[in-house]
């Protein structure tokens, strides 16, 4: 599918509400240019981004690209009219079908990542991972921040195993992204607030934390006022 498609029916890149609630956070306009951050339409959402399922996907979409190569890997959708069930939003966020997953690396990760001497902070959300890219610049501090797209964003299909009935299946566990967090690599994982009442965040977060600490990362786990969402 060609990323270059444009639709009749896009609507405008970011509205001001948009663009009010990224700053809010800290996350300044050239930032989400250089992010490729941008609004879509419903037809747009699938015909160019690849995403599908029932309901209404237009929103806003965080394109998941190669730190090395600025190629688009996968995208997720921040959709503007989730389905509702038990008065909180279902599948408010959707990745692109089919998509091998991967984590969110922000605009300028790549020299970063090389350096183990930058620290990796791992936290859900995209706007989360951006909000920190600000920070530390104002801060004048360096920092690597990843998002995982939600709590268990770190682990998805890598490769394909035979089962006991003999039949080849998907083999599920931590992605090959998350290498970065290895060899004594000070790491963060820094999850949203509902990390401290949310049992299976807490799960998630408890596994994620033994998974680097088997790869041999320095891992701290500090707790923060949630930007995610």
């Amino acid at each position: 599918m060609d990323p270059d498609v444009i639709f009749e029916d896009r609507i405008p890149p970011l509205t001001p509400a948009d663009l009010a609630t990224f700053s809010h956070l800290g996350i300044t306009a050239d930032l989400l240019n250089q992010a490729r951050i941008e609004r879509v339409t419903d037809r747009a959402a699938r015909e160019e981004y690849g995403i599908v399922g029932y309901g209404d996907m237009s929103g806003v979409v965080f394109p998941y690209m190669d730190p090395m190569t600025g190629h688009r890997w996968s995208a997720r959708v921040r959709r503007d009219n989730p389905e509702m069930e038990g008065g909180k939003p279902r599948n408010k966020y959707i990745s692109a079908y089919g998509d091998r997953r991967h984590l969110y690396f922000p605009p300028g990760s790549a020299e970063l990542m090389h350096d183990p001497a930058v620290p990796i902070v791992l936290v859900e959300a995209e706007k989360s991972a951006l909000a920190l890219v600000t920070w530390a610049a104002r801060m004048g501090r360096k920092l690597l921040p990843v998002a995982m797209g939600g709590c268990w964003g770190w682990r998805g299909r890598i490769g394909k195993v035979e089962n006991s009935n003999g039949e080849r299946v998907d083999e599920v566990g931590p992605i090959a992204d998350l290498r970065w967090a290895s060899n004594g690599r000070k790491t963060y994982v820094l999850f949203d607030a509902n990390a401290s009442t949310n049992p299976k965040v807490q799960q998630a977060r408890a596994a994620l934390v033994r998974e680097s600490r088997k790869q041999g990362a320095d891992v701290l786990v500090p707790e923060r006022n949630s930007t995610g969402g």
